[in-house]
């Protein structure tokens, strides 16, 4: 085929490509709207709004429960990154160019009673608009220079146009027909939105354009970025020192000094396989609540790897302070740090971290100061110091934690929870299970932990990644090759008169018997 004069044309061909009856019902979508997507973009955050109110959520074909308000403050994103990227060529046919966009805001004024349905649909919309944006990029990137392949792979993106436009037209048909109707069909069409002809149409274009996948292509962000909802933000600015007393009230383990620890071994470029690996990305990026455990030999770098995420959203708050709250702890059994293998107090630091504002605020979250308050006016009734009321219990911290999660979203990271005695483990484990499992916003939880039975049989229902020999080699090598040079430049091997050659041999016969470590 001839290309098309612009990249926005091939909507145009895609849309020629349909049933006519399919191209009547798709073009019906705009109408006489001038600016769809100012159009597009408000109707989901009204959407979002009015999901987050009902804290609307469903339960997916694969069984996972969904947070709708979460899907759509993902359309919210895909719809300003469109924008972003430029507005419509000059001279472009910015009518078909609006027509995706057109018939996702028209599903989504369609509401609907049935939170099944309406979730199904909107989780759809979601992949379509990330397809919109993804494959806007992809034009500009692969389709403005000559090639031997450019007529195959713009064949390859009309037809993934026009199944993009074909599940649209099939959407609003259906929620143009009667309710009646519409019931009658609910259970085939929401079966059938699993876009299954649409990704496969992407696999036959990507393989034509030589790419993996498209993050590749677009360098896209590996994490959603949530932020706080501010209207329902309910915080107390307090006093230096009451602050501090809460502070020390639930716990003094000095969990920032344990991340410095462990960062301080983590080498530059290192970590990056996990960061891209499709597990770990699908759990940040879902909707759903869940616990992805991350579990190897000892040795393998587990905590350097937790490390990692860890800096990653410590550097995600930097670029956003207003990100949903986040917390971390790394276990370790020690008799000169008892706390940081016992679940009580792992649980108070973590709630300390999600109720306690990270900058030198002294903001505290209404639900935990007034915790704090009750008990200390116990205390000072039975004759006690204010020091001296008593400590939050694993079952306080879930149910203060819960409370937390009603208006906002929150990520736990653990490191070695194997550190702890086995029933310490499996009680620390079943709470965080009770979190994600009641949370009404997302909870998100990452754990490290070596090979150990109990653990994963808790966990099986639990997305898992196994540290694999494949998996950290490019690493390994990075950290056999520094230690070696370590050693040579501080003069600790052979008074540091190793030859290139040496070297070579002896990083290879450590990388050789390293295995998984």
């Amino acid at each position: 085929m001839s290309g098309p004069s612009s990249p926005t044309d091939y909507w145009a061909v895609a849309l020629h490509t349909l049933d006519p009856s399919l191209q009547l019902i798709v073009s019906s979508t705009i109408g006489g709207r001038v600016n769809v997507l100012a159009g597009v973009l408000r109707v989901a955050k009204d959407q979002r709004e009015e999901c987050l109110k009902k804290r609307w959520r469903f339960r997916n074909f694969n069984g996972d429960t969904v947070i709708i308000r979460d899907i759509l403050e993902r359309i919210v994103k895909w719809i300003e990154r469109f924008k972003a990227i430029g507005d419509v060529a000059v001279g472009a046919d910015q009518v078909h160019a609006s027509l995706p966009w057109a018939a996702i805001r028209f599903l989504l004024e369609c509401a609907t009673s049935d939170i099944n349905v309406f979730g199904s649909v909107v989780e759809n919309l979601e992949v379509i608009a990330s397809l919109v944006v993804v494959y806007r990029e992809f034009e500009r990137l692969h389709l403005r220079r000559s090639s031997s392949v450019r007529p195959q792979i713009e064949q390859a993106l009309v037809r993934l146009y026009s199944v993009i436009l074909e599940e649209l037209g099939h959407a609003v048909k259906f929620f143009n027909e009667s309710s009646v109707t519409r019931i009658a069909k609910s259970l085939f069409r929401v079966a059938d939105g699993q876009l299954v002809e649409v990704k496969k149409k992407e696999a036959e274009l990507l393989k034509l354009a030589g790419l993996v996948d498209t993050d590749v292509l677009l360098n896209l962000e590996t994490m959603t970025i949530r932020l706080v909802d501010n209207a329902r933000y309910s915080v107390e600015l307090v006093e230096k020192t009451r602050y501090q007393e809460i502070m020390r009230w639930l716990s003094q383990s000095d969990f920032r000094c344990h991340h410095e620890d462990v960062s301080s071994c983590r080498l530059p470029n290192t970590c990056q396989w996990l960061s891209n690996h499709t597990k770990y990305r699908t759990w940040l990026n879902s909707s759903c609540s869940s616990i992805l455990m991350l579990y190897g030999v000892p040795g393998s770098g587990k905590s350097v790897l937790a490390s990692s995420v860890i800096e990653s959203l410590m550097s995600a708050r930097n670029t956003h302070p207003d990100l949903t709250p986040f917390a971390y702890f790394y276990c370790c059994r020690s008799l000169s740090e008892a706390g940081r293998s016992q679940p009580d107090n792992i649980m108070r630091c973590i709630l300390k971290q999600l109720a306690l504002s990270p900058d030198s605020q002294c903001k505290v979250k209404e639900t935990l100061l007034s915790e704090y308050d009750r008990r200390r006016a116990r205390a000072e009734l039975d004759g006690l110091e204010e020091s001296q009321a008593r400590k939050l219990g694993v079952h306080d911290c879930i149910r203060l934690i819960l409370d937390i999660s009603r208006s906002d979203a929150i990520t736990i990271v653990v490191d070695a929870v194997d550190e702890l005695e086995e029933s310490s483990r499996a009680e620390l484990l079943q709470a965080l299970l009770n979190i994600i499992d009641n949370s009404e916003n997302i909870a998100k939880v990452f754990l490290t932990s070596r090979n150990d039975d109990m653990t994963l049989k808790m966990l099986e229902n639990q997305q898992r990644i196994r540290v694999h020999q494949n998996d950290n080699a490019e690493d390994l090598e990075c950290y056999v090759t520094h230690r070696i040079k370590e050693a040579v430049d501080h003069k600790l091997l052979l008074g540091g008169s190793v030859s290139p050659q040496l070297f070579a041999r002896l990083r290879l016969f450590l990388l050789d018997r390293a295995g998984e470590m």
